[in-house]
């Protein structure tokens, strides 16, 4: 079959693109649907689908040998979930092709976000997303949920997963000035950091009689969105928000979804919020107190988890996602902007630290 889809059709591979043409046709697409590749995604290559007065949005997902999350699987799973249970404020999930790594959604029409922009009616919204989540901890296809990217069990997973990103950073290949300059700052500022947070974590853990390595239950796990903000939200025309990219989703500790929440730095979210965002994912959870106190033991270890998740434009894999969805000058762009952005971060955490 040779596919009939309108777009140059060098950014894929022949054979993704008879993919892409199936996988519309089973969506009513006749041929020649028109395909506009979208920028904004880090990490996959997405493209708006026209044809027949119908619109779908076109993910092709990235795949490296080094990565082995499935991201289709776990986006698809998580947003079926949720649509079949009435959220209607993540995309309509609608065909998926495991083998070419393509899923096809519903395109949600609207515009992203900006810094500074975020108010309580968008809080309000993210707060009844996650409570509307809540609800289904017990839903029959909840249980086939997996867990989520990096999921975490016990403040201990916490400490190692950030500890295995701060000496992945540790190696940098310094191949320009921009990869010295990280490798600098990996080195001399933010290792001493994460060893001072580390030790922090630890006295106030043994103050409070929480053990390092005692895991949650599963009565006590958040379906979590995963990389969950307004960064991943379109506003529609109505004033309503959508959440998108659920690549990472899946079962998880509350307290890792509500500091990523607060961390993200594409658009920052209020601390003022805290409170209200913390109870919310907690309500529904036994042991509200419990997990109010593993959110503020985590609140600094997460901050120094996004000085090093800013600085993934760094990792080579990381790198390989940014190339796959991006070209090699932007790459380069996106490598002084993370850097800055991890620098002011970690110069805040430093600040707070010593109020």
């Amino acid at each position: 079959m040779t596919a009939t889809l309108q777009f140059p059709i060098n950014l894929v591979s022949p054979d993704t693109a008879d993919a892409m043409d199936k996988l519309l046709r089973s969506q009513g697409c006749g041929s020649g649907a028109r395909l506009t590749a979208m920028r904004g995604g880090a990490n996959n290559r997405s493209f708006r689908a026209d044809c027949d007065g119908l619109t779908f949005f076109l993910k092709e997902y990235f795949r490296d040998s080094a990565d082995s999350r499935d991201r289709l699987a776990a986006e698809f799973a998580f947003a079926h979930l949720a649509w079949d249970n009435g959220i209607r404020s993540v995309p309509r999930p609608l065909a998926k092709d495991d083998v070419a790594g393509l899923g096809l959604y519903e395109f949600v029409h609207g515009r992203r976000l900006e810094r500074g922009e975020v108010n309580v009616t968008h809080v309000e919204q993210a707060l009844t997303f996650v409570r509307r989540l809540g609800t289904l901890r017990f839903a029959p296809a909840a249980s086939g949920i997996a867990a989520a990217s990096e999921a975490c069990f016990t403040l201990e997973d916490h400490a190692r997963l950030v500890a295995r990103r701060v000496d992945g950073l540790a190696n940098l290949q310094a191949a320009s000035a921009i990869d010295r300059e990280a490798a600098m700052f990996v080195t001399n500022e933010l290792t001493s950091a994460w060893q001072a947070q580390l030790d922090r974590l630890h006295r106030r853990a043994e103050s409070l009689g929480l053990p390092l390595d005692q895991p949650l239950e599963q009565r006590d796990l958040c379906l979590s969105p995963s990389d969950f903000g307004f960064h991943n939200a379109v506003l529609e025309g109505g004033g309503r928000l959508r959440f998108i990219d659920f690549e990472y989703a899946g079962w998880d500790d509350p307290a890792k979804l509500v500091c990523d929440f607060f961390c993200q730095p594409a658009v920052p979210v209020p601390r003022q919020f805290l409170d209200a965002v913390a109870s919310a994912v907690v309500e529904s959870l036994p042991n509200r107190g419990a997990h109010r106190q593993r959110i503020d033991l985590l609140w600094p270890i997460y901050r120094v988890k996004w000085c090093c998740i800013m600085l993934n434009v760094f990792n080579p894999v990381s790198a390989r996602r940014r190339a796959f969805a991006s070209n090699a000058d932007e790459v380069e762009s996106a490598k002084k902007t993370q850097l800055a952005l991890s620098r002011q971060a970690l110069r805040s955490l430093m600040e707070s630290a010593n109020d």
